[in-house]
């Protein structure tokens, strides 16, 4: 949990850890015409953080 405390952290003062995966992921869905932006992205670490988050929203 520490390393998406950490990511979100840097977030917030402006930096992300994960901006050229978030890119990468923009381009790759780009290419099936979808319109996403890197704030549209969120990089999870393991499926079971994703599982939680997408439970809890």
């Amino acid at each position: 949990m520490s390393d998406y405390r950490f990511a979100r952290r840097a977030e917030v003062v402006g930096y992300s850890v994960y901006d050229d995966l978030r890119d990468a992921i923009v381009d790759y869905i780009a290419e099936d015409v979808v319109n996403a932006t890197c704030d549209n992205v969120l990089v999870i670490k393991g499926a079971e953080y994703a599982t939680e988050l997408a439970l809890r929203v």
